[in-house]
């Protein structure tokens, strides 16, 4: 009886030590997890004041020449801002203007030649030194001077497929069956958000995972996690994917608490190397290092964007209620930074009614109404600041405006 009482006691030392292994494990797995996929930006220091002194700005309205592009596309100017252009959406071409809005040239031809381009621009920017960076409808990647005419980099594959060159079919194969937000190779470019953007060398690209299994749309499945854990950007040397690919940023806590995936989409844009992000559905524009890791946080809520957004359960409903929940709900839209200006444009409740904040480093000083919904291209080099407004079909036109800061 002594031996039975002696082994049970030892056997129940070692359940209780195994038990306590166990536990330990499980709390320091979970503990880990909590801190990794916590809200990143929930602890972050909110800064500025308000100090408004814009409430009016006068615009210049300017009619350009659209007649030899398809309508559809992206604006850009470079950071020089001496040139306007027009990357063609839907036919290979580049148009370029002046800064009073008339028409140069068009650059780049649909071809297989050196210069040329097979498929249309998908996303497009300038580097500081106005080389020109496209993405192609096939996710190839092509690099010109700063003249548009000289290619002086192509990688002819998809560049989420060239990320690594030892992620082979059976990798995919894998992922397909199980998602993994660590993986770069779930993403693709994130063309919602519609812009690209350079710091130093490096290439920022927004993505959006649609894994079958893994995305924002189906709230009955993994919708909160993907929220929670995927990422919206990765940072590369185009020249060099598979050394310098980095996956960074995730969304903040409003999307973890409601599945708004209409009201999911982001802008961003660089300003001393800083990441800064603002998100549709979170007044807040937040500041990143160039990793990716939250620094602090401004900018100020509308009244006018009440962000009572009705969820939706999957694909079906994103799909039949995007337009219409777009124009009824207000959101945060376009960032654009430029020195220690920063403006956001914002969509308010109602269709039909905008407005434009004005930010001075972190100091909001300017909140304006506008009658018009407008993307900002870029800022002259003379200190004018350029936006795209609407496309005049029946004219053959583009209607951009004019503007500039008038601080008292």
């Amino acid at each position: 009886m002594f031996i039975i009482k002696t082994i049970l006691k030892k056997q129940s030392l070692k359940n209780s030590v195994l038990f306590c292994i166990v536990f330990t494990i499980t709390c320091f797995f979970s503990f880990s997890c909590k801190k990794k996929y916590s809200d990143p930006y929930s602890e972050l220091e909110h800064r500025g004041q308000k100090n408004i002194q814009i409430t009016e700005i006068q615009f210049d309205s300017l009619y350009l020449d659209a007649s030899m592009t398809s309508f559809g596309g992206l604006w850009l100017m470079p950071e020089r801002g001496n040139k306007i252009y027009f990357a063609d959406l839907h036919s290979v071409g580049v148009s370029r203007y002046d800064l009073d809005g008339n028409y140069e040239t068009t650059l780049i031809e649909q071809g297989r030649g050196p210069n040329e381009m097979i498929a249309p621009i998908w996303a497009a920017t300038f580097d500081r030194e106005g080389n020109f960076t496209a993405i192609d409808l096939n996710a190839a990647l092509h690099i010109y001077d700063s003249s548009l005419t000289q290619k002086i980099y192509y990688e002819p594959n998809a560049w989420f497929a060239n990320l690594d060159e030892n992620f082979g079919g059976k990798e995919w194969e894998k992922l397909s069956k199980n998602p993994d937000p660590e993986i770069p190779q779930m993403y693709e470019y994130n063309w919602w958000v519609d812009n690209i953007e350079y710091s130093d060398d490096l290439l920022y690209i927004p993505i959006i995972t649609e894994h079958k299994d893994y995305n924002y749309y189906n709230a009955t499945t993994r919708a909160k996690e993907c929220w929670s854990n995927a990422y919206t950007f990765i940072s590369l040397n185009p020249k060099n994917m598979s050394n310098t690919k980095k996956l960074l940023g995730h969304y903040p806590s409003v999307y973890q608490r409601s599945n708004i995936p209409i009201f999911g989409y982001y802008s961003f844009a660089f300003n001393s190397n800083r990441l800064l992000v603002s998100f549709n559905a979170d007044p807040n524009i937040y500041v990143l290092d160039y990793n990716g890791r939250p620094l602090y946080c401004f900018g100020f809520e509308d009244s006018g964007i009440s962000r009572d957004y009705p969820p939706t359960k999957n694909f079906t409903e994103f799909r039949e209620n995007a337009s219409e929940y777009r124009k009824k709900y207000g959101f945060y839209n376009q960032i654009f930074a430029h020195r220690e200006y920063l403006l956001r444009t914002c969509c308010l409740d109602g269709e039909g009614k905008y407005k434009l904040q004005i930010y001075k480093n972190e100091e909001m000083i300017g909140d304006v109404f506008l009658d018009f919904p407008m993307r900002i291209i870029g800022c002259a080099k003379g200190g004018g600041y350029y936006a795209f407004v609407r496309k005049d079909i029946e004219n053959e036109q583009f209607v951009l405006v004019r503007f500039k800061l008038n601080i008292n």
